[in-house]
């Protein structure tokens, strides 16, 4: 039998979207526990079900008062969403005293960005990875929320001017829900469009860096705008009158409709990955989903007028919130002290404790029914409070400025840097004294300068005249291009190797590895073994990069890849399958030899830093590493150079 869409209260419950918020928590859970690759994908569907209920609030609101009620809005929006927030970081800080003092480095910026919902902001400016699970910071998933926050405040403003706006036209008199209807799902329209080009066009022209088009409040608002735009363009079921009815209502239609989504969604998650070239399509598909399963709902509340989501479903979505603020920081914690499994239980656990205690506190009346009940709930709550508050001190007091990684890294650049000045200076006391005039197209530059001075610090390609002859003879001993790895054994390896050149730079990746050797060379620098320890941070076109290396190589150097290494990786990460490919070279050319670090530190991994990358300051990780090296090098004097 086919239905139409009948009219229902302005305040009516729509039903079967607890669901829906579920499965996306599910999703973005199993993501952060490292158990599903496109759970991340979950935040989008939250964004299209707030946009879409949002939008579809503020079109009841003004058929009903002729206006939007900003001020009630935002006030209600404020304590549904920053009480719980502050909780949420308020009972989460203690639990940080049980880990490393580096999860807490500038706790106060974090927790400022936090609650100021500017996360988003923050770790754009700070060079944040969503994808870098290796020294998460505690409130990182809390961009999220800033992202919401700020298109909800944009959508409230723009429902505020558009409704002033139709009461200007109507003489302040008549009230036109179809054109608020309409002009909020053409602005949302041209929002959902411009976004996800901005988003695209970002991610295709930038991809070493997809975190910030990620977590960018223009760049990442399509979803939420589609959810605006199917509220005001016939989203509503409870709406008289928005447009013609389009849709003929039928109970097998709507049971096809979220089944597919659901399906849909489950595979999307299973399928997609946020380092695959796919991730830019990935949030575009959830939302489509999204959009599917709001459709399905609309035909199961007329297919089946009587029928309920279970009490179970509806409770835990209405808890959904505070569990997503409480489960990132305790899982953190509790994965570095019991490992990923009962990390993860323990975090959805204590989250779901928390999502209690944050009901009782801003009173939603979801868990206590009996007055009897309450004030014994205020007293608890109270002693709940001033222990987290006491424990949140405590951080704060041990919270260092820096990470223990950065500080090494630090004093390492340090480092690096006054050998570089020595090396200038020594060489500077062996330059021939014969002055030199370089002349370019600008006229006479350096003037003064000996012509040996002139080729150390004056590339060849800008120098006027015939280059200089270079001695082609290759330098005995060894050097190294490494990253922060390398960097934080470094002073070990430079005390066991002899005749050492180690060059390292934190978050360095193949291709600038590739440019370092190649500089090297034609500075006539490069040492007779040639020592790559890179891989840690990936790129797209990395075997490309590797392969360059070997094929810039001139002859007679020997090539060593150290394999890196990473506790958190799987098979899918870039620096997984650097490792599996670095492991095959030396069958391709007999020059090339593999330090294998990834093998020998994999049944050790409680010797390396917090984030199972780094070896600072680990002395038996800094020794294994050398002796990975070490043995490499051993082995590949016993292999011919590259030939010409």
């Amino acid at each position: 039998m086919i239905k139409t869409i009948p009219a229902a209260p302005a305040g009516s419950r729509l039903r079967f979207l607890d669901s829906l918020r579920l499965l996306a928590l599910l999703g973005v859970l199993l993501y952060h526990f490292n158990l599903l690759p496109g759970g991340y994908l979950g935040v989008d569907v939250f964004f299209v079900l707030s946009g879409f209920l949002l939008a579809r609030s503020f079109c009841l609101t003004y058929q009903a008062k002729g206006t939007v009620a900003l001020g009630d809005f935002l006030k209600r929006r404020c304590k549904r969403l920053f009480l719980p927030l502050l909780l949420a970081v308020l009972a989460s800080l203690p639990a940080a005293l049980l880990i490393s003092k580096d999860f807490t480095a500038k706790i106060g910026r974090q927790v400022s960005a936090g609650l100021g919902f500017v996360e988003n902001i923050y770790e754009i400016r700070t060079g944040g990875n969503y994808a870098d699970a290796a020294m998460p910071r505690l409130y990182v998933h809390l961009w999220y929320i800033a992202v919401e926050v700020q298109l909800l405040l944009l959508l409230a403003l723009c429902a505020a001017l558009l409704a002033w706006v139709l009461r200007q036209g109507a003489g302040r008199a008549d009230v036109n829900p179809r054109g608020f209807r309409q002009g909020l799902g053409l602005l949302s329209a041209i929002g959902a469009i411009a976004s996800f080009a901005a988003f695209f066009y970002t991610v295709r022209t930038n991809p070493e860096n997809v975190s910030a088009a990620y977590y960018g409040t223009f760049t990442h608002a399509y979803p939420f705008y589609l959810g605006v735009w199917f509220a005001a363009s016939g989203g509503l079921p409870d709406l008289q009158g928005s447009y013609p009815k389009i849709y003929k209502f039928q109970r097998g239609m709507g049971i096809a409709l979220t089944l597919s989504a659901l399906t849909g969604f489950g595979v999307l998650c299973a399928a997609v990955d946020f380092s695959d070239p796919s991730f830019a399509w990935g949030g575009a598909a959830a939302a489509v989903l999204a959009l599917v399963f709001l459709q399905g709902t609309r035909c199961l509340q007329i297919g089946f007028p009587a029928l309920r989501e279970p009490r179970a479903v509806s409770f835990a979505a209405a808890l959904s919130y505070p569990i997503y603020l409480a489960h990132w920081p305790l899982w953190i914690v509790f994965s570095r002290l019991w490992g990923n499994t009962l990390g993860a239980l323990s975090a959805v656990f204590v989250s779901i404790l928390f999502a209690i205690w944050a009901d009782w506190v801003t009173g939603n009346g979801l868990t206590v029914q009996k007055e009897s009940h309450h004030i014994a709930k205020q007293v608890l709550s109270g002693l709940l409070t001033l222990a987290c508050a006491t424990g949140a001190v405590a951080v704060f007091l041990r919270a260092p400025q820096q990470t223990e990684l950065n500080e090494n890294m630090m004093a390492e650049y340090i480092s690096q840097d006054l050998a570089a000045m020595e090396t200038l200076s020594a060489n500077a006391t062996k330059l021939n004294a014969a002055p030199v005039k370089l002349r370019t197209d600008k006229g006479t530059l350096f003037n003064g300068l000996s012509a040996d001075m002139l080729a150390l610090l004056v590339p060849a390609e800008i120098r006027s005249g015939q280059p200089m002859k270079v001695d082609a003879s290759i330098l005995g001993g060894v050097t190294i291009i490494g990253d922060s790895v390398t960097m934080g054994g470094k002073e070990h390896l430079l005390k066991t190797i002899d005749n050492l050149d180690a060059d390292t730079v934190g978050m360095r990746k193949p291709s600038e590895g590739l440019k370092v050797l190649t500089d090297k060379q034609n500075a006539g620098t490069l040492r007779e073994y040639v020592v790559i320890a890179l891989g840690t941070n990936g790129e797209t076109n990395w075997q490309e990069n590797i392969d360059n290396i070997i094929k810039t190589l001139k002859p007679g150097h020997r090539l060593i890849f150290v394999t890196p290494f990473d506790k958190r990786a799987d098979a899918d990460w870039w620096s997984s399958k650097i490792c599996a490919y670095y492991r095959t070279l030396p069958e391709k050319y007999s020059f090339v030899t593999c330090a294998d670090w990834a093998a020998a530190i994999s049944s050790q991994v409680d010797l390396l830093m917090e984030d199972g990358i780094h070896i600072a300051y680990r002395e038996k990780a800094i020794q294994i590493y050398t002796n990975a090296i070490v043995g490499a090098i051993n082995e590949a004097s016993k292999k011919p150079a590259k030939g010409s």
